[in-house]
């Protein structure tokens, strides 16, 4: 039972999130997970200077969210 109620929850995290980025809200935890994580910031920086392409960058950065939080 307690399997299924933290698999909904990480699902409606996940669907929250989504909503939040789409309408251009960063929540508190993504920011502290960016401080603390070189990956993301390393996205970010790539993003900034266009070393890729912005698309790709944020594909990269979106993919390592999903898997710190666990939505993979």
């Amino acid at each position: 039972m307690k399997s299924g109620y933290r698999k909904l929850r990480s699902k409606l995290n996940h669907l929250f999130y989504n909503l939040y980025h789409y309408i251009g809200i960063r929540p508190k935890w993504e920011s502290k997970l960016i401080q603390c994580d070189y990956q993301l910031q390393t996205y970010q920086k790539w993003k900034s200077s266009n070393k890729c392409s912005s698309t790709k960058c944020e594909e990269l950065y979106h993919n390592r969210l999903n898997y710190l939080k666990g939505w993979l």
